[in-house]
């Protein structure tokens, strides 16, 4: 077997490493580690770290307890105001943002990790297809430059009725500037032709472009329903546009270190 290559590729306006069509049928490995923009640079290969440095009076946005280090000179605030706060909480996010800002007179560091273990994907805002990029709500971690995370309601799309996982509230990130997503495990991304439909666990979903078509699948009889593991729908996506799946989702990593229900210590009197 050859050796496995990958090769710089522009995603979403970002240089990042693309490993080869590894599948044959257009789903490529997104790899972000070493990925770098004008003043930030993406380190690690699992549970990666954020690092970016700030010209003087220069900002940079994040969730709350993002920070991981930084330099003397940066001042921190928060951004609770009523008119962001609502788009924030319905988008999954918190209802505040801290804002993290150098107020020195030369440049200063700070990085950023994930609230959980996981990947750190850029997007260029400018770069996007469409007028915004939706994001599975909680996915936001960070933005450098003018971003606005903000959402859509999808109360009576037929796939909230089903429940399909995708919810009723998503959210949409816009602007010009880099925002940075948490995404675990492997990520894959597809470019997705016009009609084009893909079907896929929903909590697998990441983001993808505001071109993208959304709806849900039956995932089969009732016995598939029951007892197959999928619920009774799937989300399907339809280009044209490009959509990123994640293969750890944070549901699926909650279930996996959920404690164990303590035995309850009269049942043993019995």
């Amino acid at each position: 077997m050859g050796e496995i290559k990958a090769e710089p590729e522009i995603v979403l306006g970002t240089s990042v490493m693309i490993l080869d069509d590894l599948f044959g049928n257009g789903l490529k490995t997104l790899l972000t580690e070493g990925a770098k923009g004008t003043s930030w640079t993406i380190a690690g290969k699992d549970t990666q770290v954020l690092a970016t440095t700030l010209d003087p009076g220069q900002e940079v946005h994040c969730e709350p307890g993002s920070m991981m280090f930084m330099h003397k000179d940066m001042g921190q605030e928060v951004d609770c105001g009523c008119d962001t706060c609502w788009a924030r909480c319905c988008s999954g996010e918190s209802c505040v943002k801290t804002i993290y800002k150098n107020e020195g007179a030369r440049k200063a560091y700070i990085g950023f990790s994930p609230r959980y273990p996981s990947n750190v994907i850029p997007v260029d805002l400018k770069m996007i297809r469409g007028e915004t990029f939706t994001a599975k709500p909680g996915a936001y971690m960070a933005n450098i430059g003018p971003s606005e995370v903000s959402y859509s309601c999808h109360c009576f799309d037929l796939e909230c009725l089903c429940c399909s996982g995708l919810g009723c509230v998503r959210q949409e990130l816009s602007g010009t500037g880099t925002a940075f997503l948490n995404a675990a495990g492997t990520i894959l991304t597809k470019e997705l032709a016009d009609g084009e439909t893909m079907i896929v666990d929903s909590d697998s979903l990441v983001g993808y472009d505001s071109t993208i078509t959304t709806g849900v699948r039956s995932s089969g009889n009732c016995k598939v329903c029951c007892c197959g593991g999928e619920g009774c729908v799937n989300s399907t996506v339809t280009g044209p546009g490009r959509v990123f799946i994640q293969s750890t989702s944070f549901l699926k990593m909650q279930a996996h270190f959920a404690p164990v229900p303590e035995q309850d210590e009269g049942s043993n009197d019995n």
